[in-house]
């Protein structure tokens, strides 16, 4: 009688950390996924306040305003490009072939990290000669000067 009981206690200890592991794997799983959601949330919401810095630019004409921005973890680096000037961006052997991409979709912020490139629309923004600009971020924050050219902004 008491080998039997042994044998049931063993399979039940057996089956409850196979149990453990298969929440454990599915658990982390979900946790992944809600961190990865978490970081395109903050991406987008990035986007979009520079956007409303872009769109508010318009009224301010001739005058720039500097501005400091919060950029989410894993930013490395960020890139303004003209896409007014497309053809002059396409002969440039130094741009990412992403970026090269995401301009002929009407992008105009790239926002590169460890493992991933975004680009995003910002409205209608002129990036001076040479048509592209990036900056590297440094303690999460990222630093432009917007000025107000009437129908668009300027990077400055």
């Amino acid at each position: 009688m008491r080998r039997g009981i042994a044998q049931s206690y063993i399979f039940l200890i057996v089956l409850g950390a196979v149990i453990t592991l298969l929440l454990l794997y599915f658990g982390w799983g979900a946790i992944q996924d809600m961190n990865e959601r978490a970081r395109q949330n903050q991406l987008i919401q990035f986007s979009v306040d520079i956007k409303y810095s872009v769109d508010a630019a318009f009224s301010r004409l001739g005058s720039v305003k500097y501005q400091t921005y919060s950029v989410p973890d894993g930013v490395s680096h960020i890139c303004f490009a003209n896409i007014y000037m497309k053809d002059e961006l396409y002969g440039r052997q130094e741009l990412d072939p992403l970026v090269r991409n995401g301009i002929e979709v009407d992008h105009n912020m790239f926002l590169f990290g460890q493992g991933f490139t975004y680009g995003y629309n910002i409205g209608p923004l002129i990036v001076p000669d040479p048509y592209y600009r990036c900056f590297e971020i440094q303690n999460g924050k990222l630093v432009i000067g917007l000025e107000g050219a009437g129908n668009s902004a300027v990077l400055r």
